[in-house]
């Protein structure tokens, strides 16, 4: 039989489908945290769990008996109590270096922004107080 693995909230079905080729997946429907009772009752009878945005600490661990692996769809685990996992031999993963291109890419849009003055010229116009064109205002540098 196939291994039963929990994903906690809608992620891309191309993801849900690659998972579903070996296992058999659960996935909760409502893109949210997936409530501490629901998750907890879910992972009692699921052999891993791909965590989305929510804590798998110690209490959560309890009941999930035939739990063996906790994939976590992040590129950190500080949500996910690594210590009480190795405890109880159950793997721990990441998607390390996922965010690495899309941080530098915010980090350069927040930079441009900034010295083109984006948020402020934005908030001008919306509040209708952009009169006509004039010379060296909203320049930024």
């Amino acid at each position: 039989m196939k291994p039963k693995v929990l994903i906690t909230r809608p992620v891309q079905q191309a993801a849900i489908d690659e998972v579903a080729k070996h296992c058999r997946v659960q996935v909760y429907p409502v893109d949210e945290p997936m409530p501490t009772e629901l998750l907890e009752k879910a992972m009692s009878d699921v052999d891993a769990v791909m965590p989305c945005g929510l804590r798998i600490g110690k209490d959560a661990l309890e009941g999930a008996a035939k739990l063996r692996v906790v994939a976590n769809i992040g590129a950190g685990y500080d949500n996910v109590d690594v210590d009480a996992c190795t405890r109880r031999r159950i793997l721990v993963t990441n998607t390390p270096d996922v965010l690495t291109e899309a941080t530098a890419d915010v980090a350069f849009a927040l930079t441009l922004a900034t010295a083109r003055r984006v948020a402020e010229g934005d908030r001008f116009v919306r509040q209708g107080r952009w009169p006509h064109w004039q010379w060296n205002f909203l320049w930024g540098s």
